[in-house]
């Protein structure tokens, strides 16, 4: 119906909305900013999975240390794990990275092997194992 759709497509401007900004405060290496808006994503939108993996994600991996949050992006990516993100290959690279940048190496390399096993193509289950051979030398 017309009033579920507009719905959604407000919801979809408004995640696009948060991730800019969080993306413009990471850029100016505003971690406060970048923090708060990843709480933001959370409380939000609970139920997006690729919205809270994405988040996670980038405070692992952006350039800018002052950003990288591992403790915060292991909370967001469980809560992507409750609503489907447990048979999602990305979100639990996303997982596994969380523990093991967390120090929790047993449990990463564990998850990395999901991630490996769940891997939609040969290219991402290459960089996925790529990744485990990584984890299993730390």
């Amino acid at each position: 119906d017309l009033t579920a759709h507009q719905e959604r497509m407000k919801s979809r401007a408004e995640q696009r909305a948060l991730v800019m900004a969080m993306s413009a405060a990471a850029q100016e290496g505003d971690a406060d900013t970048v923090n708060a808006t990843a709480e933001d994503a959370l409380n939000k939108f609970p139920e997006e999975k690729d919205l809270l993996g994405a988040v996670a994600w980038l405070l692992l991996d952006h350039p800018n240390e002052t950003i990288v949050n591992p403790e915060l992006s292991l909370k967001i990516v469980n809560a992507a794990l409750k609503v489907g993100g447990d048979q999602d290959s990305m979100v639990i690279d996303t997982y596994a990275r969380a523990l093991f940048e967390t120090g929790d190496k047993e449990n990463a390399i564990a998850q990395q092997q999901r991630a490996v096993d769940l891997a939609p193509n040969d290219e991402i289950r290459a960089q996925f194992a790529k990744t485990l051979e990584k984890y299993k030398g730390n």
